[in-house]
């Protein structure tokens, strides 16, 4: 991954943080970049982050620079990119379009640069290298999706009533369904990470790796779980590290379908009267808060194409695959129709199509890539 790619993929973190909750006000704007300093311990602390904020980026570019005259066009960008930030959040009712913060931010990233500069005879290199070439980019897809699933928005509440939240929901009793939800797509996570990072990462790293989102989820506004929801999400994560992938891949993919089946039917209580089914897809998605429904729609993108992905590696191929999962999924919600308190509706299935469609689409382009660069190295040959 070069630097370039590391400071472009830093700046949209950023931008991301900086403009949430994204609910614009294009017709009201507040005051643009106000020179008003706030008062009291709260300005100090957002100046600290401020100047914290692109001092990350000012390092990147400085280590990326090809000569040393580039901090100029590093400061001038900074600028022109907290400008950026400053006047968007001036139509933004929760956020204020400050001055002192354009001037904060620009002075963080020539810090970097000045710690760039110190670091260059250390650093040597240009690019970061990973090792061995990941030729199937569905694994990453996938673990994208589960990132966004287990903690978006990625806006964390470090208070402390968040803690007593988080502590106080350790005792609670979690329905069956949130368990078993638990177990099964931390292990299935547990399992894809564990492919992608074989013989790139020293061994134990990925089951580490999400310990560490496990526990960073709690920062977050939908990290707040049972203590039971949290241990079965460890004992997925631990049994997908130890199941070794030529064997896990005969099954896994027979045992997230059977998972998807059970969470269609549950909690198997039918009655006499049939509920409508709602045949527009995203119709049940768009009537929830937007966070909580994106979150919804994540979770379901990450299990559907998980059961696609591992149902396609043996035995059956990517088109038998989706249309199973697919199947599955509407007789589950035909059989809502009698499930009290469930909403049968078209959304999963199409969510199903969609991922093996996606993964169809991947895999074509990753298979043209490998033969582009097979008949490149022949060439050069």
């Amino acid at each position: 991954m070069s630097l370039r790619r590391l400071l472009a993929g830093y700046l949209l973190v950023v931008l991301y943080l900086c403009l949430y909750p994204w609910d614009f006000r294009w017709d009201s704007p507040s005051t643009f970049w106000s020179w008003r300093f706030p008062a009291g311990r709260g300005g100090y602390v957002d100046a600290v982050l401020n100047l914290g904020l692109l001092a990350p980026a000012g390092l990147l570019a400085g280590l990326a620079a090809r000569t040393r005259w580039h901090w100029l066009w590093a400061l001038m960008g900074a600028g022109v990119f907290a400008a950026l930030v400053e006047w968007l959040q001036a139509y933004l009712p929760t956020r204020n379009s400050s001055g002192w913060d354009l001037l904060f931010n620009v002075t963080g990233a020539g810090l970097g640069w000045a710690l760039a500069t110190a670091m260059a005879p250390l650093w040597g290199a240009r690019r970061l290298q990973v090792p061995g070439r990941i030729e199937d980019p569905r694994p990453l897809f996938l673990l994208a999706l589960f990132v966004l699933a287990q903690a978006f928005p990625f806006i964390p509440r470090i208070r402390l009533t968040q803690a007593k939240e988080w502590i106080a929901a350790l005792g609670t009793r979690p329905d069956l369904l949130v368990l078993v939800s638990a177990y099964v797509s931390w292990l299935a996570a547990s399992v894809i990470l564990n492919r992608v990072v074989e013989g790139r990462l020293p061994a134990g790293m990925a089951p580490a790796l999400l310990l560490v989102l496990l526990l960073g989820r709690a920062a977050f506004p939908a990290g707040i779980h049972a203590g039971l929801s949290i241990l079965a999400s460890v004992a997925g994560i631990f049994v997908g590290a130890l199941l070794p992938w030529r064997s896990t891949r005969r099954w896994l993919g027979w045992a997230m379908l059977s998972y998807v089946a059970f969470r269609q039917f549950y909690p198997f209580s039918f009655s006499g009267g049939a509920q409508p089914v709602l045949w527009i897809p995203f119709d049940s998605i768009l009537q929830l808060r937007t966070e909580h429904g994106l979150r919804i729609l994540f979770e379901k993108s990450f299990v559907y194409a998980a059961t696609v992905w591992l149902l396609a590696q043996r035995p059956l191929g990517l088109v038998t695959a989706t249309a199973l999962c697919a199947t599955v999924l509407a007789v589950g919600e035909l059989g809502q129709q009698w499930i009290p308190g469930r909403t049968p509706d078209s959304l999963d299935v199409c969510l199903a199509l969609l991922a093996g469609v996606t993964l169809a689409a991947m895999a074509r382009r990753s298979h043209k890539g490998q033969a582009d660069r097979g008949r490149s190295g022949s060439d050069r040959g």
